[in-house]
C-alpha cells in the first residue's frame, strides 16, 4: 500500500524509518537511542503533542530523560546521555580536536547540548529561540 501519513513525516523529517513495535516487552534489550512520538493535529483519534508532551515530562520527571517537543506533530524522548552533544563530543575524542577548537551549527532545541559545548556555536537567523539564545554566532537564515 501508500505510505501512511505519519511514515511520509518521517521521510520528510529526515529520520530513519520507523520501526513499529506490537508491545514494549523486550524494549530493554534493544539498544533504544530515542523515541520520536508523531500524531496527526485535529485528526480523529489522534492525540494532541502539547498535551503528549506535558504527560511524558510529569511521568519521566527525575529520571533523567530528556523530552524534545518539535511542534503540533512530533516529539522526541532521549534517554540521559544521549544527546547531540555527547555524539559531538564523542566524535571529537575519535578525531583528536578539543570541543573548544570546533564549530557547530543548529537550528532547534534538539541541537542545545551541541551548541554549548562547542568553541563556537552557530545558529541560522531563522533558528528556534532557543538555539538562537544557545548561539555564540547568529548566521544568515538557512532558507536564504
Amino acid at each position: 500500500g501508500s505510505p501512511s501519513a505519519i511514515t511520509s513525516l518521517i521521510e520528510r523529517a529526515g529520520e530513519p524509518d520507523a520501526v513499529l513495535l506490537p508491545s514494549l516487552d523486550g524494549l530493554e534489550a534493544r539498544g533504544v537511542l530515542k523515541f520520536v512520538i508523531w500524531t496527526l493535529p485535529g485528526e480523529d483519534g489522534w492525540a494532541s503533542m502539547d498535551a503528549t508532551v506535558c504527560e511524558l515530562r510529569a511521568r519521566l520527571e527525575g529520571l533523567g530523560a530528556t523530552i524534545l517537543h518539535h511542534g503540533d506533530r512530533w516529539c522526541e524522548v532521549l534517554p540521559p546521555g544521549v544527546d547531540k552533544g555527547s555524539g559531538v563530543l564523542k566524535l571529537l575524542s575519535s578525531l583528536g580536536v578539543a570541543p573548544e577548537d570546533a564549530l557547530a551549527v543548529g537550528d532547534a532545541e534538539n541541537d542545545l547540548s551541541m551548541l554549548r559545548i562547542v568553541g563556537i556555536g552557530a545558529a541560522p537567523a531563522n533558528a528556534q529561540p532557543a538555539a538562537l539564545a544557545a548561539a555564540d554566532v547568529v548566521v544568515p537564515s538557512n532558507s536564504d
